[in-house]
């Protein structure tokens, strides 16, 4: 997961935050406090997750516990989706679908939410058949059957401290000045933003993910880093190998996509859904940035952010995840 040639990358990335974008970089994504509650929503939706294929593979194996842990996912489901702006997240009603079609397996039809073009087809199998058809047992007499409200997006990968604001300014300057600008690189790789999107949707990941292999390779499947990092997503050989991509597989977009994909489901539940952690361990290495989160750990007394840690990591990585939300915010976040 290393940056490509160093020349070619400031071409491709430069292009992204050229143009009229500057004067946004200049003020926070959120209120110091905003990234404390987001992290602690984000880390909810990692333990959702978890909840939802549990239920699923209680379920598959017809186990006895599959109705109360169907009943367990829905319950948090309906909890999270009353928090700010969590059915606006595309990930996040790939998760609360899922869970309701869990509970009206065993438990009957609820007032849930309403689905969206594409959502059957990405989810379908015998439960959302009967979800989608609008097929509905009798309401139980639950606090599960009342109304949803949709609110703007929780986006915990792009939230960061006031104090961290000049960091994200100083990738974002160091940026710009070159041809081009955000929408050209987003129609340009309209084709893999939707291989991505689909393949993040499926897993319940942050959509914002999405620009990780903007600041990798530019969106080239083709580049490859000095050090041997290969495609869209910059995958090492060994990482590559643990996910069955050979270097060929490295360079397939659809391929490389599922691996990295799974390996970034993987950091997100390493790190609790911290998914700035994810980041840097997706740039550093995991097991780097897990010995640095149990020392800072002990030494704060409680569980470190990637801003408490960020300066005890290589130049590299600090500018790591500025750069991801500079990326993020010129392109839309």
């Amino acid at each position: 997961m290393t940056l490509t040639p160093r020349a070619p990358l400031r071409i491709l990335v430069l292009v992204l935050l050229a143009g009229g974008a500057a004067p946004a970089f200049a003020t926070p994504a959120a209120p110091a406090g905003d990234s404390t509650e987001a992290l602690a929503w984000a880390r909810r939706v990692v333990g959702l997750r978890r909840h939802v294929v549990e239920a699923r593979e209680a379920s598959a194996a017809r186990r006895p516990s599959a109705p109360a842990l169907a009943e367990r996912a829905f319950v948090e489901a309906r909890g999270l989706a009353g928090e700010p702006g969590m059915l606006d997240d595309e990930g996040f009603r790939t998760l609360f679908l899922q869970a309701q079609a869990e509970y009206e397996r065993f438990h009957g039809g609820v007032a849930g939410i309403p689905m969206r073009g594409g959502e059957v087809g990405e989810l379908r199998d015998d439960a959302f058949d009967a979800l989608a058809s609008g097929a509905r047992l009798p309401e139980p007499a639950s606090a599960l059957a009342a109304p949803v409200a949709s609110l703007p997006a929780v986006r915990s990968a792009l939230a960061y401290p006031a104090d961290a604001a000049r960091s994200i300014a100083t990738q974002a300057s160091r940026l710009r000045g070159m041809i081009g600008d955000p929408a050209g690189l987003e129609r340009r790789g309209r084709g893999y933003f939707r291989l991505i999107d689909r393949e993040l949707e499926r897993r319940g990941l942050p959509r914002e993910l999405r620009y990780v292999p903007v600041i990798e390779s530019g969106l080239n499947p083709r580049a490859v880093s000095s050090a041997g990092a290969a495609g869209l997503w910059q995958l090492m050989p060994a990482t590559g190998a643990q996910f069955g991509l050979d270097a060929a597989g490295r360079h397939d977009p659809a391929r490389s996509t599922v691996a990295a994909c799974r390996l970034l489901e993987r950091l997100g539940e390493m790190f609790d859904g911290d998914w700035q952690l994810a980041l840097a361990a997706y740039n550093w290495g995991p097991a780097r940035v897990q010995s640095l989160v149990a020392r800072e750990r002990r030494r704060l007394g409680r569980a470190p952010t990637y801003w408490d840690v960020s300066r005890h990591m290589p130049a590299e990585t600090r500018a790591y995840v500025p750069r991801f939300i500079a990326v993020a915010e010129a392109m839309g976040g």
